[in-house]
């Protein structure tokens, strides 16, 4: 397994869809809220999911090995809202690149991980063979 540390857009991506989705209302009380990511946290998620990245790439490199990566100057920048699966393989991607050493332990590894649950039982939930298949 290799590891790289993801594009800006990649993390915004996320996060825009995060914060100002009407389908992650209960990621963001709920998964993201018990972390303290409350209101307006974009910019204060997506430094710690750039922060996690880097820490995973030196779990596996070696530290001080981010930065030969690609510059560590990481800023959030609002994106459009994409869709849901577009953001869910995005996400995958993120989690991906960031499981290396003990990161996949940490509790915004973990939230991060619950959330890519969450969304891909809604996507699931949005698709017609779903609303057509016999409950029980």
């Amino acid at each position: 397994m290799s590891a790289y540390i993801c594009e800006d857009k990649t993390i915004n991506r996320i996060v825009t869809y995060l914060q100002n989705s009407d389908d992650m209302g209960y990621a963001r009380e709920r998964v993201l809220g018990k972390l303290g990511y409350t209101g307006k946290f974009a910019g204060e998620l997506g430094r710690a999911m750039f922060e996690l990245n880097c820490q995973s790439i030196e779990e596996r490199y070696g530290k001080g090995q981010a930065k030969e990566f690609r510059s560590l100057d990481y800023k959030y920048k609002p994106v459009p809202l994409i869709s849901a699966i577009q953001v869910y393989k995005s996400l995958l991607c993120y989690l991906y690149q960031s499981c290396e050493g003990k990161c996949d332990k940490t509790e915004l590894y973990t939230a991060l991980d619950e959330i890519s649950n969450l969304m891909a039982a809604e996507i699931v939930r949005g698709l017609p063979a779903y609303e057509q298949a016999i409950w029980g």
